[in-house]
C-alpha cells in the first residue's frame, strides 16, 4: 500500500521529499510512503531524499526512523566542516558539493547510511544525486544492491561533478592567461580577483571531500557493509586526492596570473609617473623664466627690447627643446 508522503506540516514551497526503493534484482524506483513507512518488500532498500525543509520540519521528520540523537542532532545543526560520525553501526556524513563554482561557499549534503536506509538531506537541488538517481534507474550493477553500494555511488558522482567545476576553472584561467597575452593592458586586478576567491572556495570543497573519503578507508569494513570491491573505495579516494592536487596547481596559477596583472599594472603606473615628470621637468625652467620676466620692475633690460617678447619664447622653446632631447636620449621614453 503506497502513501503520500506528510510531514507534521506542510512543506516550504521549494521542498522535496522523495523515497525509492531498490533490490538485488531491480533498478531504483520511486514509491510514495509515509514518513517512517516500511517498503512493501521487505528485503528492498529504502533510500529518502529530503531537500529544502525547515530544521523543526526535519526533526519531526527524523523522528520516523529510530534514528541514534547524536545522529539526529547532527542532521538538524549542520557544521561548518565535513565529518564522518560512525554510531552503533550507522555512518553519519557531512559531505561539500558545488552546484557552480563561482559560488561564495560550497553547499553541504548530509547523509545517513545504514545497512537498510539510507538519508540525504540537502537545502538545494544536487546534481551529482539527480544523476545517481538516473544511473541506478535504469542499470544495475554486478554487485549486491546494499546502502554502502548507494553510498560509494553517490560519493563517486559527487566527485565527478567538482573535476567538472575544476575544469571550469581552468577554463576560466585559461581564458585570463590568452587575454593577457593579447591585450594586457585591458585586465585589471578585479578581473582575476572573482576568479581566484572562486577557486579558493573550491579548494574548501575539495579538501572536505578528501577529509570524508579518506576517514571511510579508515573505518572496518564491516561497519560500511561493503559488498564491492576494496579497490572502488580506493580508486575514489585517489580521484579526491588528484582533485585536491589539481585544484592546488589552478591556485597557483591564478596567483602567477594575477602577480603578472598587478605588475603590469605597476608598469603603466610607472609609465604615467614618468611622463608626468618629464611634463614637469619641462615646464619647471619655463615657469621659472616667465616667473622673472612678470615681475614688475622698472628697471628690467630686456623690457625695452624690440625683440624682447620674441627672443624669451625663443628661450623657453629652446630649453623644452632640449630637456625633451636629453630625456630621450637617457631612454626615458623607452
Amino acid at each position: 500500500m503506497r502513501n503520500t508522503p506528510q510531514v507534521t506540516r506542510p512543506l516550504p514551497e521549494n521542498a522535496r521529499l522523495r523515497c525509492f526503493l531498490i533490490g538485488n534484482e531491480q533498478p531504483l524506483q520511486p514509491v510514495e510512503l509515509s514518513p517512517g513507512e516500511r517498503p512493501p518488500d521487505g528485503g528492498a532498500l529504502h533510500w529518502v531524499d529530503v531537500q529544502g525543509v525547515t530544521r523543526e520540519q526535519l526533526g519531526q521528520l527524523l523522528a520516523h526512523y529510530d534514528l541514534h540523537s547524536l545522529h539526529v542532532d547532527a542532521f538538524s545543526e549542520p557544521g561548518h566542516l565535513s565529518r564522518v560520525v560512525p554510531i552503533n553501526g550507522s555512518l553519519f556524513l557531512e559531505f561539500s558539493v558545488l552546484s557552480d563554482w563561482e559560488l561564495a561557499s560550497p553547499q553541504r549534503i548530509s547523509i545517513l547510511q545504514r545497512k537498510d536506509l539510507l538519508i540525504t538531506v540537502h537545502a538545494e537541488p544536487v546534481q551529482g544525486l539527480e544523476d545517481v538517481i538516473k544511473q541506478l534507474s535504469v542499470q544495475t550493477t554486478e554487485w549486491k544492491r546494499n546502502t554502502s553500494v548507494l553510498l560509494y555511488h553517490l560519493l563517486d558522482h559527487l566527485v565527478d561533478d567538482t573535476f567538472q567545476h575544476l575544469m571550469l576553472a581552468r577554463q576560466s584561467i585559461v581564458a585570463l592567461n590568452d587575454l593577457y597575452d593579447e591585450t594586457p593592458d585591458r585586465l585589471e586586478d578585479q578581473d582575476i580577483h572573482g576568479t581566484r576567491r572562486s577557486i579558493s572556495r573550491l579548494a574548501i570543497a575539495c579538501e572536505d571531500q578528501y577529509y570524508v573519503i579518506s576517514s571511510l578507508q579508515t573505518l572496518e569494513q564491516d561497519i560500511l557493509d561493503l559488498e564491492l570491491p576494496r579497490e572502488y573505495m580506493r580508486d575514489l579516494l585517489s580521484h579526491a586526492q588528484y582533485a585536491n592536487r589539481y585544484v592546488t596547481r589552478l591556485d597557483d596559477r591564478a596567483k602567477e596570473l594575477k602577480f603578472l596583472i598587478s605588475t603590469n599594472l605597476q608598469l603603466r603606473s610607472e609609465g604615467r609617473l614618468r611622463v608626468l615628470t618629464v611634463i614637469m621637468a619641462i615646464f619647471t625652467p619655463l615657469t621659472f623664466l616667465a616667473g622673472i620676466y612678470g615681475m614688475n620692475f622698472h628697471h628690467m633690460p630686456e623690457l625695452g627690447w624690440q625683440y624682447g617678447y620674441y627672443g624669451i619664447l625663443s628661450l623657453m622653446g629652446l630649453v623644452a627643446v632640449g630637456l625633451l632631447f636629453f630625456f630621450w636620449r637617457r631612454g626615458w621614453f623607452d
